[in-house]
């Protein structure tokens, strides 16, 4: 059964910085994902012209940076794995991210070139990326898994939020989770996306 994640909200680059901080942090002591394993985790994050990795070239648009990394960093503590992601911020409007937990892996994740914005779920039509209007957000997470994950589900959901609630960056209303033809399926509305705009 898939489940699945998804919210973004408007941020400031400083604080998306201090986002995909603390976000590290939490990812690299949260039991579920320890319990998931290493093979089972994938991240790629992309913006417009604010993050490169030196490792993984951009290859779906020339006008962002995307750029994985490897699944074992997910399983360890290990500062230095982290480090070894080659995270480098060199300024811009915003930043643009998503998780993904990957524990049925579905053939459409291992498609080689898929974009980004696609193994984020996220359509064209719920997030601008025009030069003139670019709003900055943050887009983490997406999870699928199984059904005894819920608890370590909730557990990442839960120390994710209080976090980026603390920073001031996001605030949270009621999520909604809907069972649609791929499993439980959370997607943010016309009315909260509106609102998070404001």
């Amino acid at each position: 059964m898939l489940k699945k994640f998804i919210f973004h909200r408007p941020v400031s680059q400083e604080s998306g910085e201090r986002i995909l901080e603390v976000t590290q942090e939490i990812l690299a002591d949260v039991d579920f994902i320890h319990r998931v394993g290493s093979d089972a985790m994938h991240l790629t994050l992309l913006s417009q012209k604010m993050l490169r990795c030196n490792k993984v070239p951009n290859s779906f648009n020339p006008n962002y940076t995307s750029f994985a990394f490897n699944r074992r960093v997910f399983a360890s503590k290990d500062t230095e794995a982290w480090n070894s992601a080659n995270i480098t911020p060199i300024g811009a409007k915003g930043i643009f991210g998503a998780l993904v937990i990957d524990m049925e892996k579905p053939e459409w994740l291992s498609r080689e070139r898929t974009s980004a914005r696609k193994v984020a779920g996220i359509r064209n039509d719920q997030v601008s990326f025009k030069n003139s209007d670019y709003s900055p957000h943050v887009t983490v997470g997406k999870f699928i898994g199984t059904e005894q994950d819920w608890d370590g589900f909730y557990e990442c959901e839960r120390r994710l939020q209080t976090a980026w609630t603390e920073i001031g960056a996001i605030t949270l209303g009621p999520l909604r989770l809907d069972y649609g033809e791929q499993g439980w399926e959370f997607q943010p509305s016309l009315k909260s996306k509106v609102s998070a705009e404001e």
